[in-house]
């Protein structure tokens, strides 16, 4: 997926049916990221959502922030959000279950479970956000 959104960005150097492949497959990655008209919007929805998940996973201790700028990978944009909770193993499998439901794109880009009491849980996911054009 990866090449055909690098495909995507190169227009001229690609047949068109290749350029046309890679649209697609772009077109499709769009649908897995939250919609918002600008990052502050986006980062907003995407903390909700992601609050409601940890709520609903029986996490405690919740704290969740978003980095301000925007990691890009190709054509898509992800929101940076570290998230920190008191740990047990029950709340964090409900989680990540809650994250796969979403069907969005989420990179999990690091776990970290601190020994000390209570034990912390630290997560920092890239969250796919599709910025809308205004009408």
């Amino acid at each position: 997926r990866l090449q055909l959104i690098e495909l995507a960005g190169r227009q001229n150097s690609v047949s068109t049916d290749q350029w046309l492949e890679a649209n697609k497959a772009v077109g499709r990655l769009n649908g897995w990221g939250w919609k918002a008209r600008s990052v502050p919007i986006g980062q907003v929805l995407i903390e909700q959502q992601l609050s409601e998940i940890a709520m609903a996973a029986g996490l405690t201790a919740i704290d969740i922030s978003a980095n301000k700028e925007l990691v890009r990978l190709g054509q898509l944009s992800f929101v940076r959000i570290q998230i920190n909770a008191d740990f047990n193993w029950t709340s964090f499998t409900r989680f990540l279950r809650g994250l796969d439901k979403t069907n969005k794109a989420i990179v999990i880009r690091s776990i970290s479970v601190t020994g000390d009491m209570p034990v912390k849980l630290q997560v920092v996911l890239d969250m796919a956000l599709n910025l809308e054009k205004p009408r």
